[in-house]
């Protein structure tokens, strides 16, 4: 499955030429959802037990999916993940993501050791989520604008609701960083970090993110683009829902702010 949001570029058009050869192939075209709203329309569109998300620009290795997808079988596992590496220099590898500061800019990890293990973000260019647990928590955020803290939140959420996060160090995909799907702008990425903060944190975190980032490009109009929007009724989804505090998941990972 296909999601072309909105390219000028020509690049899925090869996908038209192979249609008629190729087996189980979709290409749906839509114009400029970002990143959430796309992949939601991927998976709801297919009836696959497992979804993957994956970014246009990778080049995977033999047999990468099988330990992902061996994974989230466990009803304990929301999502899987391989590590990260940058096309043309694949020295220069993450193997899952943190939240290490309150401006929710998420920094790239080291490998800490070759087994599957769990980390606290995991790259969206490249996830293995079982279809079942996209069904029961909605999937990627749809409130979330073009790109920028998508998989943050998404990856938030699922430890919050109970799931566990796994990369698999084994398995390194090269992902071409250079090429961007969606402008990037301030206004929105502020927009996605602040959302995740008023859906997901107490009062005094909220106030520790306000103040790290409202010196920062863009964060008036983010703040602005906020007005209106659900973020209340899905404050109040996840606190019926979740099975654990945000304090839990900064002390399990290692957070002091």
């Amino acid at each position: 499955m296909v999601v072309d949001d909105g390219s000028t570029d020509g690049s899925a058009e090869f996908l038209k030429r192979r249609r008629k050869t190729a087996c189980n192939q979709r290409l749906i075209r839509s114009r400029n959802l970002g990143v959430a709203k796309a992949r939601n329309l991927g998976w709801t569109n297919t009836n696959a037990d497992t979804v993957i998300f994956t970014d246009a620009h990778l080049n995977f290795p033999r047999r990468w999916w099988q330990t992902m997808t061996e994974l989230v079988e466990d009803p304990s596992v929301g999502a899987a993940a391989p590590g990260i590496s940058m096309m043309g220099e694949t020295a220069r590898r993450g193997f899952g993501l943190n939240l290490r500061t309150p401006e929710l800019s998420a920094e790239w990890l080291d490998m800490a050791n070759r087994e599957p293990h769990a980390v606290p973000v995991l790259p969206g260019a490249c996830m293995a989520v079982r279809r079942r647990v996209l069904e029961l928590t909605g999937g990627p955020d749809s409130g979330m604008l073009r790109c920028g803290g998508v998989d943050n939140e998404f990856c938030l959420r699922l430890w919050l609701l109970g799931y566990r996060l796994m990369i698999v160090p084994d398995v390194v995909v090269e992902h071409l960083f250079a090429r961007r799907g969606y402008p990037i702008t301030w206004p929105t990425i502020m927009h996605n970090r602040l959302r995740m903060a008023f859906i997901h944190f107490d009062r005094p975190r909220i106030r520790r993110v306000i103040r790290a980032l409202r010196g920062a490009s863009g964060f008036v109009d983010g703040l602005s683009l906020l007005a209106g929007t659900d973020i209340s009724e899905q404050r109040a989804r996840m606190r019926e829902r979740r099975l654990h505090h945000e304090d839990w998941f900064f002390e399990k990972f290692g957070h002091n702010w």
